[in-house]
């Protein structure tokens, strides 16, 4: 139940991280590692995520529509509502933030950036869930009923985590 709203993650990595019920409300997301992140009943309402990899990643119960007040309770047993822009043209107020932010990344991250923007410039956008993207109806179990509880223990001995 992370609150990553607003949140600057670009290149960020969350490769097999726990994120369920996380909102990444309009956070900017490009070039983000998902890889097999667990990311059920998470909001990615108003998200930028170009270049985003989202291999494997759990998103059942996830959304973007209308989901800034939202728990992780009230989706339990809804569909995934996905309509993310995974690639394709990147608004001009996103490239002011990157061109404005120039000073805190590093060359290397900037120049990923720049090379995002102008493989992306005059594309339309291209709504779609990636291949490998586990989505549906988020499930009750045990696992989320922990993290709702905010139950770490709980979640470690269901996960078999030391």
């Amino acid at each position: 139940k992370a609150d990553l709203s607003h949140a600057y993650l670009m290149g960020a990595n969350f490769e097999r991280a726990q994120c369920q019920g996380a909102s990444f409300y309009a956070s900017k997301c490009q070039e983000a590692d998902f890889w097999d992140a667990h990311c059920q009943g998470a909001n990615f309402e108003e998200a930028q995520c170009q270049g985003a990899d989202f291999s494997k990643t759990q998103l059942q119960g996830a959304c973007t529509i209308d989901a800034r007040h939202i728990s992780l309770e009230n989706r339990i047993g809804k569909n995934t509502e996905l309509n993310i822009t995974f690639k394709g043209r990147i608004d001009e107020n996103t490239i002011k933030i990157i061109e404005n932010s120039k000073s805190y990344l590093s060359d290397f991250w900037y120049q990923n950036m720049q090379k995002i923007i102008r493989d992306n410039e005059g594309l339309n956008p291209n709504y779609h869930v990636p291949n490998g993207c586990i989505t549906g109806i988020l499930e009750d179990s045990e696992e989320i009923q922990a993290i709702i509880n905010k139950d770490w223990d709980k979640l470690k001995q269901l996960q078999n985590v030391e």
